[in-house]
């Protein structure tokens, strides 16, 4: 799901190519990597769900190893942390890239593609699928469930539900914009949000804190469903890709946070906030009266581990990459299918290894290397240069992995 992929990917394109496209230098390596890299640990965090919640009282939610790991617990908990707020700032500050460099009926036609029928073909294909798998590994029983049966109030989206409001978020950004057309001297989306960030970066990390914490403190549900789009869980997407659009306009900021003590300060208040979070999460979640006095502080230190490592890492990668990589291509390019067609085969996996005694940090890696190795695989040898792999990630040419347009880094 690469969003500067509309650039052409072999020369005979670039003779034809929009010439604002071929005009624009920049690509931000780092946070295309990142956004790679956040979709991949998808499959780390549905992995580590088998060998954990047994023991926090929650078997019954997900198919359950009867060898368990506490450091399955720690590793869903980080990457659960930080991973959707930074997956959304990013996709905020695509889109107002795309929009800029290409205009609103290229971008309205590139998510339809990339976004909408991807939803709509993949989620149909889950909806017939996961149900029968999901109620076989949950029962170790073979279950054959028939989706058709299930009310349409009560279909779950499962792990899909990022591009359900990736959707809601385009039309609401969209609907915005043509209002905007519509009024006499209108103030752009991206200034007004552009006005909150000043010209520090304390503005934006504050910004976000805030609205992940309120958000938090009222309703911290996860909630799933087709229809009706779950409250709190729309807001925690909403919050942080307003941030990303708004960023846009301060990009000078990204390459900020790449600054060595920025960058070290972040990533360091955001492990110490996440190991307080770590330490009050059995206090608070304990139903014990100390742990109800200690709600907001968890609140907190959750938010505020979100924040410092969404910001950091946006900081970290942009210093790691700093020119196109044929590998990090690779798995910016893989990602999106990867991530799409890894669900069931977590569960597939994690289930033939249920009966084997071997320690859950075993087969927690064993589960995530031979996901990652099918979907790889898959997307190689039926995906990438076909019909599918155009739609997901835009035509690729075989054989041809970098640019044949000379760009600078970053801005």
């Amino acid at each position: 799901m690469n969003d500067e992929s509309d650039i052409p990917e072999s020369k005979s394109e670039v003779d034809i190519a929009d010439a604002a496209a071929i005009a624009t230098p920049v690509r931000y390596h780092g946070l295309d990597a990142l956004r790679g890299i956040a979709m991949m640990l998808g499959i780390v965090l549905h992995a580590a769900l088998s060998y954990f919640l047994a023991d926090d009282g929650y078997g019954t939610v997900w198919p359950q190893d009867d060898q368990q790991s506490a450091l399955a617990s720690y590793v869903f908990d980080f990457i659960h942390t930080w991973r959707m707020p930074t997956f959304f700032l990013l996709a905020g500050f695509f889109a107002h890239l795309v929009l800029d460099r290409r205009g609103d009926r290229y971008f309205i036609s590139d998510r339809v593609n990339r976004i909408l029928l991807p939803f709509v073909i993949f989620g149909a294909v889950m909806a017939a699928v996961i149900p029968t798998i999901w109620t076989t590994t949950l029962t170790r029983e073979f279950v054959l469930v028939n989706p058709l049966e299930v009310p349409l109030g009560e279909q779950s989206i499962g792990h899909l539900w990022f591009l359900y409001h990736l959707i809601y978020l385009y039309a609401i950004l969209m609907v915005s914009r043509w209002v905007a057309g519509k009024i006499s001297n209108p103030l752009p989306l991206g200034r007004v949000l552009l006005a909150v960030f000043v010209n520090s970066w304390q503005v934006p990390l504050v910004l976000l804190f805030a609205f992940i914490s309120i958000g938090r403190f009222v309703e911290n549900v996860e909630d799933y469903l087709l229809w009706p789009i779950g409250t709190f869980d729309f807001i925690f997407s909403l919050v942080p890709f307003l941030v990303g659009y708004g960023l846009y306009k301060r990009r000078e900021l990204v390459v900020q946070l790449a600054g060595t003590g920025m960058m070290v300060a972040l990533l360091s208040a955001g492990t110490a906030a996440f190991v307080v979070r770590e330490v009050l999460s059995p206090i608070v979640f304990g139903g014990s009266d100390d742990g109800e006095n200690l709600g907001l502080v968890f609140v907190l230190a959750d938010s505020a581990a979100a924040v410092c490592f969404t910001f950091g890492l946006i900081g970290l990668f942009q210093r790691l990459f700093t020119g196109e990589s044929a590998s990090i291509r690779w798995i910016a390019d893989s990602s999106y299918w990867v991530y799409i067609v890894h669900m069931p085969l977590v569960l597939l996996i994690a289930y033939t290894m249920f009966e084997f005694p071997w320690p859950a940090e075993l087969k927690f890696l064993i589960v995530c290397c031979a996901t990652a190795a099918i979907g790889f695989g898959t997307y190689w040898a039926a995906v990438r240069y076909t019909p599918i792999g155009t739609m997901l990630n835009g035509k690729r040419v075989r054989g041809y992995i970098g640019r044949p347009v000379a760009r600078a880094s970053t801005t």
